[in-house]
């Protein structure tokens, strides 16, 4: 009988890992599902994203506007995906340059008269900018036009 007992122990044992190792296996496998389906779902929003970011670049390629003050994230995409030829530089929300990741890039687009501002239409960056534009009475020099929902301001 001791046998026995210490032999229904170690099935025991054994069953409980085949057990908890299936669980645990199963668990794995739901989480790369549902991580699948996940990612899957964000194709779409991803896809539309990417064609805004391509119509913007087109935009201020079309219209010459190669040099550029934006938010942190816009400048990193723009400058990326347009292989440079599109140069940013970064502005905080009081319109102040921060985190360029290029270390020449803000004084090259600092250095040109003819810089545009090009932020997301609900931006506190745009804000600011209108704000100051409307307070110096400067709001005539430049042109205005909206891109695939960021607003650019060019200098006329």
């Amino acid at each position: 009988r001791v046998r026995s007992s210490a032999a229904s122990d170690v099935y025991k044992r054994q069953r409980f890992r085949v057990i908890a190792s299936a669980a645990l296996l199963g668990l794995v496998a739901a989480a790369f599902l549902l991580g699948t389906a996940l990612t899957f779902g964000d194709v779409p929003s991803a896809q539309a994203a990417d064609q805004q970011q391509a119509t913007l670049i087109n935009g201020l390629l079309r219209v010459g506007a190669t040099r550029i003050y934006s938010d942190y994230w816009t400048c990193d995409r723009v400058a990326f995906v347009s292989q440079e030829r599109i140069i940013c530089g970064v502005l905080d929300n009081n319109l102040q340059p921060t985190h360029n990741r290029d270390p020449h890039a803000y004084g090259i687009v600092s250095a040109d008269p003819h810089a545009a501002y090009v932020f997301t239409a609900n931006s506190v960056q745009l804000q600011t900018l209108e704000q100051r534009l409307q307070a110096s009475g400067t709001t005539g020099r430049y042109r205005r036009y909206v891109v695939e929902g960021y607003v650019v301001y060019e200098p006329g």
